[in-house]
């Protein structure tokens, strides 16, 4: 009782994330102070991930004048599995589609299509034979490099059944590393270019864990963020979300 006593007074994001849990509170937008992976174990402990996804994820959306770009994983599962990627895919399609965006998905690698024969781009193909098999519907395709991805006149060369007839505008690493890397370089070589996230996907209820650099302005978008998914956890859908929330952030 004592130990929970101290984490309660010392760890803010305990107290937050307790409110939504027992409804005082509908979102939590926390992590300005410290690292994601300080606050998700927290956070995660409270609010349990959704019944029908096994992981959580995080999803950058990186917005620039002329392109809008989903990036998945860039903080949690180290290596994810092919399992896993298939359900990132998953789980990232929706969140994009809740943006009013039809998702195009890239599972990216080193190799195009089989070049390589790695364990990272065999995982690659392994996770669009998943992703094809459950969910038919989502325009997948790879294991591609990026370049392959962003650009239809390198696609068509290179692989002109392509199931992408647009260019890809959500991306999946093969590990964390590739994807943080990447979306840091994005953010520093594109400086007129902006982001939202990282937006946690598979959450039970909505708790999102900006970076420790957060300017103001990428808190008050994820803020914003967090008030939409709060109204549609409450009322099952966009649309009928119309009551005022109460977003707790620390």
């Amino acid at each position: 009782r004592n130990e929970a006593a101290v984490h309660l007074r010392s760890r803010w994001v305990i107290w937050a994330t307790l409110m939504v849990k027992f409804g005082m509170a509908d979102a939590v937008v926390c992590g300005i102070s410290g690292r994601l992976m300080r606050y998700l174990p927290l956070a995660a402990n409270i609010v349990n991930g959704r019944n029908d996804v096994s992981h959580i994820f995080a999803l950058q959306l990186f917005m620039s004048k002329d392109r809008l770009l989903f990036l998945a994983d860039t903080h949690v599962q180290a290596n994810p599995s092919a399992e896993q990627i298939a359900e990132m895919a998953h789980l990232a399609c929706i969140e994009v589609e809740n943006f009013g965006i039809e998702p195009r998905v890239a599972l990216l690698s080193h190799s195009n299509f089989g070049s390589s024969k790695t364990p990272q781009s065999i995982k690659m193909q392994e996770a669009r034979r998943i992703i094809n098999q459950r969910w038919p519907h989502i325009q997948v395709e790879g294991e591609m490099q990026a370049d392959t991805a962003l650009n239809m006149e390198t696609m068509a060369r290179i692989f002109p059944a392509s199931n992408l007839k647009e260019p890809a505008n959500v991306l999946l690493f093969p590990d964390v590393d590739s994807a943080n890397i990447s979306f840091n370089l994005m953010r520093m070589t594109a400086p007129n270019a902006d982001y939202i996230g990282p937006i946690m996907l598979g959450m039970d209820q909505p708790v999102h864990i900006l970076a420790a650099d957060a300017p103001v302005h990428r808190a008050v978008n994820i803020s914003a963020l967090a008030v939409v998914h709060a109204q549609v956890h409450s009322r099952g859908g966009l649309a009928a979300a119309t009551r005022k929330t109460r977003t707790s952030q620390r």
